[in-house]
């Protein structure tokens, strides 16, 4: 038995809308990395102005010392080439007559 147990059925359920996740070009992320180097003890107070966690500014700027910022995701076109055929019997010939 359960003291807190409400025993009236729920009528109305309000959703709250928490926002969604900000998503920040590349071009805004090196400006604002570069703000954050433009003097001393700036990190901190350009991730309070941009509405940014320390933390995500401080990854940020170490993707940009990498110079991996602005960079795609790890991702690299392919091309398919078909494999040539070897032509072994060409060659055992070839060395055969000479």
């Amino acid at each position: 038995m359960d003291i807190l147990t409400d025993s009236h059925p729920v009528s109305r359920l309000e959703i709250v809308e928490t926002g969604r996740r900000r998503r920040w070009s590349d071009a805004e992320k090196l400006r604002i990395v570069e703000a954050s180097f433009s003097g001393p003890r700036l990190a901190s107070e350009t991730a309070r102005r941009h509405r940014l966690s320390n933390q995500q500014l401080f990854a940020w700027r170490r993707t940009y010392r990498e110079g991996c910022l602005g960079e795609a995701g790890g991702l690299v076109p392919a091309v398919i080439v078909a494999e040539r055929p070897t032509t072994r019997s060409a060659r055992a010939v070839a060395g055969s007559s000479s």
